[in-house]
């Protein structure tokens, strides 16, 4: 185990390999959220569930698409919930369905039930 400083928090215990694990997991969840010329990042949650920052698309009238590192091809994307203030949204995808998923909660609905 090793100390890590957290900005005012104070020190916190962390298993090296518990982060290692975390960080790869989260690489093969990162998409590119494509917001007319501009582009930020974003995780897929759930294979259709994309969790990205609001001010990637904020300027938009259509929803941003959505493109999995690794691919060539961007899909189509609704917005579900946006929040300016916290400045975090969640897109669900349509027509794809990504193999890795950095899940945050087990109550999330597939996305197909959504979109």
């Amino acid at each position: 185990m090793r100390a890590a400083r957290n900005a005012g928090i104070g020190p916190c215990e962390y298993e090296t390999s518990h982060v290692s694990f975390f960080m790869d997991k989260a690489r093969s969840c990162v998409c590119l959220v494509k917001a007319g010329d501009f582009w930020g990042t974003g995780f897929f949650i759930s294979p259709n569930l994309v969790l990205t920052a609001y001010h990637v698309f904020s300027d938009l009238t259509d929803p941003p698409s959505i493109q999995p590192v690794g691919r060539g091809e961007a899909f189509r994307s609704k917005v579900l919930r946006a929040d300016p203030i916290t400045d975090v949204a969640m897109l669900a995808v349509s027509d794809y369905a990504s193999d890795a998923a950095l899940r945050l909660s087990r109550w999330l609905r597939p996305a197909a039930q959504i979109v």
